[in-house]
């Protein structure tokens, strides 16, 4: 018996482990997505009106590019 609490043990401290290792990675992947997003905003926030309509009707949104 004591030796099935102590493989219990183990396991739930690997499992605890585990996620905490997961946390950490799903942080660091949430802060890389949201640097990309800043960058790729402070892009398009940079254009034109008329750059932005352009970017648009490039995929095919039906944008008009007469500003």
């Amino acid at each position: 018996m004591a030796h099935k609490d102590a493989e219990i043990a183990r396991q739930k401290q690997k499992m605890e482990d585990m996620a905490l290792e997961f946390g950490e990675m799903l942080k660091e992947t949430l802060d890389k997505m949201g640097a990309q997003i800043e960058l790729s905003s402070s892009s398009w926030e940079a254009d034109s009106g008329a750059g932005v309509a352009r970017r648009l009707e490039d995929f095919k949104l039906g944008v008009s590019t007469d500003i």
